[in-house]
């Protein structure tokens, strides 16, 4: 058996997944309840996955990116509602082919699913790189900066930690602001 039962009852078959199983109440849902650095961000709220992705989307527009890079930031760990938050030193660990396949193979049927095109790859890597460099001194507070550089960052556009509730409905409201195409699911 290869399948998952979502949120709202689809069963979402990982080994073959299909556009039309895929359900942006899911992504937002499971991602809102995905916690960061596998739950060891301190306090009693964890930092999210969805929480994240909305600050990703939201410093990807302040810098100045256009709306299709601003999505594949929202939705760059969409695959992760499917398959969880596998830290990158475990990815190094595993590194697996068919991790790395299954992971392609979801960010596809998403992608259709909401008809936009994966793009802007190495601005979005060195977005989420900077984003894990920003979480680990200002979530995580483990790192303090050296005094000539602060880490690039989506700062000032960070509150507080969300909790559960609020992470999915910023990134529903983010989602519907940035994909005015074709139905949503």
């Amino acid at each position: 058996m290869t399948y998952m039962i979502t949120v709202t009852g689809v069963e979402f078959d990982l080994n073959c997944p299909q556009a039309e199983d895929v359900r942006i109440v899911d992504i937002a849902h499971a991602l809102s309840h995905i916690s960061r650095w596998n739950g060891h961000t301190p306090g009693r709220t964890p930092y999210t996955v969805a929480q994240h992705s909305v600050l990703m989307a939201q410093w990807l527009a302040e810098a100045g990116c256009v709306k299709d890079a601003q999505v594949c930031g929202l939705m760059h760990d969409a695959h992760e509602a499917y398959i969880g938050d596998i830290s990158r030193p475990m990815k190094r660990i595993i590194n697996s082919a068919a991790l790395r396949r299954t992971m392609i193979r979801l960010d596809t049927v998403i992608a259709e699913a909401f008809n936009f095109t994966w793009g802007y790859s190495t601005t979005i890597e060195i977005y989420d790189d900077g984003m894990l460099e920003w979480e680990e001194w200002r979530i995580m507070k483990h790192t303090i900066p050296a005094p000539d550089r602060k880490p690039i960052s989506p700062d000032n556009l960070f509150d507080c930690v969300w909790d559960y509730e609020r992470a999915n409905k910023e990134f529903m409201r983010t989602f519907v602001s940035l994909c005015e195409r074709g139905e949503l699911k």
